[in-house]
């Protein structure tokens, strides 16, 4: 709404265009950050037993790493709509 309220009164604004590297760094941000918090679980959490602290340090980790393209893409193109639609 913005930009054509800025083209109606014929200030030259177009909408700016980038932003999938840095969605696709917040992406990669947020999978890194859910790895460590799984493996801080596995270690840090008292009352845990053997198997269940193996689980929490190993499982989430590699399917975190097998879903980071996913991530990669999805925040990239989350990051280039985000800085498309904003002024």
């Amino acid at each position: 709404a913005r930009v054509r309220a800025a083209r109606a009164s014929g200030l030259p604004v177009s909408p700016p265009k980038g932003g999938f590297g840095k969605g696709a760094l917040v992406g990669l941000l947020v999978v890194v950050a859910l790895q460590l918090a799984s493996v801080a679980v596995g270690l840090l959490y008292p009352g845990l037993e053997e198997s269940e602290r193996n689980f929490f340090t190993s499982v989430p980790p590699m399917a975190l790493t097998a879903l980071m393209p996913v991530a990669l893409i999805v925040g990239g193109i989350a990051g280039k709509l985000w800085r498309s639609t904003s002024l």
